[in-house]
């Protein structure tokens, strides 16, 4: 236990400043956030591609519920940030984003794999959309460091994304650290 009371001082999850900073963001660049949740990815991001005011880059924000996109929505405009377009759609269809095919440099995929049995589709649709030599970034959960009831269900390994994403015609780039308990990879089409 640290001198603060906490006894999680060796629970390190991946920040989003982090998973921003390894997706190695340009000023112009299209990106998609895909399970953006709260937003938080979201928004670092927008920041890092820069105004569509300024004819610079942009982001779209893809959750499955509403909530979470109004949230996001509610952040973009306190930032002041207009480069944010909100989708919701069901990752596990392909198609379902609307996003024009082959228009995106970077896909996100944060914490999303663990949650479907469909996590060859969701990779499909990050496909689709990935333009030829944009890159994909997967940050999911280490199977052994899961911490919720229910969650092994649907984890895969860093050995099993990185087999979907290559039998899809990813390369990897690399892996990098995600804390000790998500792994991260940057793929590139």
């Amino acid at each position: 236990m640290d001198n603060s009371g906490n006894n999680n001082t060796n629970m390190q999850f991946i920040s989003p400043e982090a998973a921003v900073r390894e997706a190695n963001l340009k000023p112009g660049m299209v990106v998609a956030d895909f399970g953006c949740g709260s937003g938080h990815i979201t928004i670092l991001m927008a920041q890092q591609v820069g105004g569509a005011s300024k004819g610079e880059g942009k982001v779209y924000a893809v959750d499955v519920m509403e909530q979470p996109l109004e949230f996001v929505r509610s952040q973009a405009t306190s930032e002041m940030l207009t480069n944010i377009e909100t989708v919701r759609a069901n990752l596990e269809v392909v198609g379902s984003t609307k996003i024009p095919d082959a228009s995106v440099d970077l896909v996100m995929c944060s914490n999303v794999l663990f949650q479907s049995s469909e996590k060859q589709k969701i990779l499909e649709e990050a496909k689709r959309v990935t333009k030829p030599g944009g890159r994909l970034v997967i940050i999911d959960w280490v199977p052994a460091k899961a911490l919720f009831s229910g969650m092994g269900n649907f984890i895969l390994s860093p050995e099993e994304a990185e087999k979907i994403a290559v039998s899809l015609g990813y390369t990897k780039e690399r892996a990098f650290g995600g804390g000790t308990h998500h792994f991260g990879i940057v793929f590139k089409l």
